[in-house]
């Protein structure tokens, strides 16, 4: 064998130090490197904040996708944000077990046909 011709075994080493170069995982952005988000006060049905407490919501749930995978639990975050008649209101809807509970954006939109009025951004401007 030519002495200057490497070794099965360094021939090999190197084939396992490239091959571990290139399974080692990507690492991605942990979450506390995503900017933090305040959560969203609770909402008991106050005209002048509705539409603000919803954007907050829509904010909070698109800045951290990771935590809301289903539609279901993007409605079950809303509704935890919720107190007195409008918690009433969507405890209904839960317990009924209805399709619209299925869909943040079907919820949110019934929610702002039931609260019409809190929510006019008329209102606020």
């Amino acid at each position: 064998m030519d002495p200057r011709l490497p070794s099965t075994a360094e021939v090999l080493e190197e084939l396992v130090g490239a091959l571990r170069t290139s399974l080692t995982p990507v690492t991605t952005p942990s979450s506390a490197s995503v900017s933090p988000m305040a959560l969203p006060a609770s909402y008991a049905g106050d005209a002048a904040v509705c539409g603000g407490f919803l954007l907050q919501v829509d904010l909070f749930i698109e800045m951290q996708p990771q935590k809301f995978t289903t539609e279901c639990s993007k409605v079950a975050f809303l509704i935890s944000l919720l107190n007195g008649n409008t918690l009433e209101w969507a405890r209904a809807i839960w317990n009924s077990k209805s399709a619209i509970i299925h869909s943040y954006d079907a919820f949110k939109n019934h929610f702002k046909e039931v609260f019409e009025d809190e929510c006019n951004p008329a209102l606020v401007l």
